[in-house]
């Protein structure tokens, strides 16, 4: 599958492509009926959170 973005009608300086790639993968998720991965992101008032699910964060090892 190719996904093609036109256009984000987002200020830049804010833009997390992290906070993108989760929102994609909500989206094919749930248009596909697929199973949900555990990932997220909300904004909270101090910021952005992420959570990765029963595998944990994907960035930390050990």
């Amino acid at each position: 599958m190719l996904i093609e973005v036109h256009e984000l009608s987002y200020p830049l300086a804010d833009y997390r492509s992290e906070v993108a790639a989760l929102a994609m993968d909500g989206w094919l998720r749930e248009e596909f009926d697929l199973p949900p991965s555990g990932a997220g992101v909300c904004a909270t008032s101090e910021g952005i959170e992420f959570t990765w699910g029963p595998d944990g964060d994907p960035l930390r090892t050990g």
